[in-house]
């Protein structure tokens, strides 16, 4: 009676081990099934990005949002993909982990670019502002010299009045003296008549 009760306990034990291994054989395969079918589908759906990615499409300023946009649109294609089984989350952590330097350069090369451009546009709206001062000066210039030929022209008018009034008035001077004479010679004149007259 022993001896059966041994047994059964044997025949139990291997009839448990031998679930026990089929079934972690049946897991493995479901892994190993999922781990490819998750793999296929991560290199038929980013495989355009990496492509791009070694074309340089993303290696500019803005870059790096672009490619996050992109990266984030796929995560989405993927995880709407049926079937992919119990390996489908620790399959994209693992490739997304895996292209972390990638990312991490693509960021890189963006800030760089910005960087650039940022120093470019400041060097252009520096010389902007240079030839508007310069623009700026050259018309205050302009007016300054207009103001000074018109003073130049003024003062010149003035002087060509006063020389003709003076001319004027040195031509009319004789006129006056000889008047003045003619004046008091007939006033010498009138007065030497009456003087004789009186005596007659």
């Amino acid at each position: 009676e022993f001896l059966q009760e041994d047994i059964d306990q044997l025949f139990q034990k291997e009839l448990a081990a031998q679930l026990d291994k089929r079934r972690e054989d049946f897991c493995n395969q479901n892994r190993k099934a999922s781990s490819d079918r998750c793999s296929a589908l991560l290199k038929d759906i980013f495989s355009p990005l990496e492509e791009d990615v070694k074309q340089g499409i993303y290696s500019k300023s803005g870059g790096y949002r672009l490619f996050i946009e992109k990266m984030q649109e796929l995560k989405k294609k993927y995880l709407q993909e049926p079937r992919k089984g119990i390996q489908a989350d620790e399959i994209l952590q693992e490739y997304l982990k895996s292209k972390e330097s990638v990312t991490d350069a693509i960021l890189q090369t963006d800030q760089t670019l910005s960087e650039k451009e940022k120093l470019i546009e400041e060097e252009r709206m520096k010389a902007e502002c240079a030839r508007a001062t310069a623009k700026m000066l050259e018309q205050m210039q302009i007016r300054n010299q207009q103001m000074m030929e018109q003073k130049e022209k003024s003062y010149q008018e003035h002087v060509k009045q006063l020389t003709e009034k003076m001319e004027r008035e040195r031509a009319q001077l004789p006129e006056e003296q000889e008047r003045t004479l003619a004046l008091k010679l007939q006033l010498c004149h009138t007065q030497s008549f009456f003087t004789v007259s009186v005596n007659q």
